[in-house]
Order: C-alpha cells, then sequence, then structure tokens
C-alpha cells in the first residue's frame, strides 16, 4: 500500500516527480519486481558470494529505499536496488521502495537518477561493459558511433566488451565485483581460455575449488591459478607420456614364411640397442 504522503524529487530535466513510499513483503519480492535493461548491474552474475555483505545488513535493516515505477497491475519497475532485491530474497526481509505512478519519465531523467543514487558505490568494470553492449543493441551503435555518444575512447569500447567473454560464473564467485580491476578481468579470460583449451566445464572447475563465501579476492585468485597450473602440467606429462612411448609397427611382407617387416618411431639409440638384441634372439 503507498505511502499517503508524496516525496516531490526534481528530475535532471527540472520536472518534479512524486514518489510514494511502498513495502514489498518478502514473499511477494520475486512476483513484484522487474529489472529493466535500463538498470545498471549484471544480473547473471548476482550470487550469495557477491552479496554476502548485504544479505548481512539488509537483516538489521534497510538504509535507503529503492526506486522504481509503480506499473498499473501493481508490479514495481526497479530503477535502482536490483541487488538488494536479490540479497532481500537470501536474507527472507522485504523491501521499502520509493515509487512514482507516472509512466512517461524520460530515460534521461531515469538514467540521471539512478546515477545519483549510486554515487556511493562505484559501478563495476563488469557491469560497465554490460551498460556498453545494451546500448549498442538499443541504438545498433558501431563502437566508433557508441565511443563518441558516451564520450570514451573507441578502444575503452572494444577493450571492454571483449571482457563480456567472461563466463558470469567466474564473476558470481568473488565477493565485491567492483573490485576486480581490468588486470583481473583480463586474467580471468586467460584462464577461460586455457579451460576451453583443456576442455573443461567452467562451473566443474570452480566447484572443485570449494570457494567459501567472503574469500578475499587475491585468494580466489591464487586459488584459480594454482588449479588451472596443476590442471596443465598433468595435461603436458600426458602429452609427453605419449611422445615418449616407443611406437612399433609391424606388417606381414611374407605370409609364406610368415616374414615381417618393422617400422619404429621415436626409437633413441639404447633403445635401438635393445631392440636389436631383442629380435636376434627371436630369429635364433
Amino acid at each position: 500500500m503507498l505511502n499517503e504522503k508524496p516525496l516531490l524529487k526534481i528530475m535532471q530535466s527540472g520536472r518534479t516527480v512524486k514518489f510514494y513510499e511502498i513495502h514489498i513483503p518478502h514473499d511477494k519480492l520475486k512476483e513484484a519486481i522487474l529489472i529493466p535493461d535500463i538498470n545498471p548491474r549484471a544480473q547473471n552474475v548476482l550470487s550469495e558470494h557477491n552479496t554476502h555483505q548485504l544479505i548481512e545488513s539488509l537483516k538489521t535493516g534497510q538504509e535507503r529505499n529503492c526506486f522504481g515505477q509503480l506499473l498499473p497491475d501493481g508490479r514495481i519497475l526497479a530503477w535502482d536496488g536490483s541487488r538488494r532485491t536479490y540479497a532481500a530474497r537470501l536474507a527472507e526481509v522485504g523491501l521499502n521502495f520509493s515509487v512514482t505512478t507516472e509512466s512517461d519519465i524520460s530515460a534521461v531523467d531515469i538514467t540521471a537518477v539512478i546515477r545519483k543514487i549510486n554515487l556511493q558505490e562505484k559501478q563495476s568494470i563488469y557491469d560497465t561493459a554490460l551498460q556498453y553492449q545494451s546500448l549498442k543493441h538499443k541504438y545498433k551503435y558501431t563502437n566508433v558511433e557508441l565511443a563518441k555518444a558516451i564520450k570514451v575512447s573507441k578502444g575503452v569500447i572494444t577493450k571492454y566488451l571483449k571482457l563480456l567473454d567472461i563466463p558470469a560464473c567466474f564473476i558470481s564467485i568473488f565477493p565485491v565485483t567492483n573490485e576486480l580491476t581490468y588486470r583481473d578481468l583480463v586474467n580471468l579470460l586467460l584462464i577461460k581460455n586455457k579451460l576451453d583449451k583443456l576442455d573443461l566445464n567452467y562451473d566443474n572447475f570452480l566447484e572443485q575449488l570449494d570457494i567459501e563465501i567472503g574469500t578475499p579476492k587475491e585468494v580466489i585468485l591464487n586459488k584459480i591459478k594454482i588449479s588451472l597450473a596443476a590442471l596443465s602440467h598433468n595435461d603436458t606429462d600426458t602429452e609427453d607420456a605419449e611422445d615418449a612411448a616407443l611406437k612399433v609397427r609391424f606388417k606381414l611382407t611374407d605370409k609364406h614364411n610368415q616374414t615381417y617387416s618393422c617400422t619404429v618411431n621415436k626409437l633413441t639409440e639404447e633403445k635401438k640397442k635393445k631392440l636389436e638384441i631383442f629380435l636376434n634372439e627371436l630369429n635364433q
């Protein structure tokens, strides 16, 4: 139920919009909250790992309201608060929203509200990359056009979009997504490529690391590197063993006399002597 007394908020365009407070109980969060594309958070990387602190915080109370639009069917289009919505479901608590019933608010005004709210928390590089991708698809931009529109270099756009090849499960195991530096993300991309080369399943690889919730970034990265190095070493050992194996092929050249020719690959001098002794013994 909406709070009767509205909060008047002046938007970036100068327009005054009425917002009402509403509480969404825990058991209604899943069906009542919609996350639009304009929301800056990457929904596919949300996990208990990177919302653990938020989950614990919400159990003691909500510091500030989420913002959104109240739709005619009673659901809320959440401009802000997707992480808190995810965390609240795990914390088994409800959420307070400040919502407007006005449906013609521009994307510019909505984006400005989100940015102002999120000044307290730096957006992650991965989230930024997803926003770039979303803008490209929405407005059919090329990388050059997007760079011009948002006033960044084409190189930044290209570099960030490449990071989206990182599987979401890699990002979701870190406790604070926005602590992942560009170098960290590039390393994760290289790790992904190595796992592809070894034909290993990403989820299975991460599961065997047994990473506990709250494990620091540096520890996680170190665990991944050590585990991958071990796998790569085992794979190399297998290849070396196969290469070192003595490959002998026998071909029947005279069926009547049961004569064979012998082709040997990768024969060292020592093995050659032993083979000659063995063959001489066979001929005696």
